[in-house]
């Protein structure tokens, strides 16, 4: 993990702890290593108010950590989501190489929005960014309850570690 480093480095600036933060555990672990707070990202993509599809959140409701690959065949940079049909073929040693950002983007960028016309009928080859925190994701929550969860969850975690320090 880089940020202990980071956040030493860069004291006393404060520091948010982001990547594979996607619940109250792991935020408490973040702030007892030094950051000021945590950035979530993936965990907001399946929440009632997400901008997604039924058939996109589906996918991720389905999905586990395992199900996720870095790919630049969507974008041209690395990025980690979905595995699916399409970051198959684009991994294939017959394939084209990617091109760069935004080069790679311009080249699909007809499959994307074709994919996000039809999201229920695309999601073989659809772009369904996430991290690896997918594997949590299993229900459709309200952003206020994975908001309050986390917080609930993050409080436990300090407080069950402070009872460690405990003197009697």
């Amino acid at each position: 993990m880089l940020w202990p480093q980071v956040i030493d480095e860069v004291a006393p600036i404060p520091v948010l702890a982001a990547g594979g933060i996607g619940n109250g555990r792991q935020m408490a672990a973040a702030l007892a290593m030094g950051a000021a707070g945590v950035w979530t990202g993936s965990l907001w993509l399946a929440v009632e108010e997400a901008a997604a599809s039924p058939a996109q959140i589906d996918s991720y409701m389905k999905a586990t950590s395992r199900d996720t690959v870095r790919s630049r065949s969507w974008t041209g940079k690395p990025c980690r989501m979905l595995r699916n049909d399409w970051t198959e073929a684009w991994d294939r040693a017959d394939s084209p190489d990617t091109l760069g950002m935004p080069l790679q983007m311009m080249a699909v960028r007809e499959a994307m929005v074709r994919s996000n016309r039809y999201p229920e009928k695309s999601q073989a080859v659809a772009f369904n960014p996430v991290g690896q925190i997918v594997g949590t994701m299993n229900k459709v929550k309200r952003s206020a309850d994975v908001l309050l969860g986390m917080v609930e969850e993050c409080v436990e975690a300090i407080e069950r570690g402070n009872s460690f320090l405990e003197v009697e």
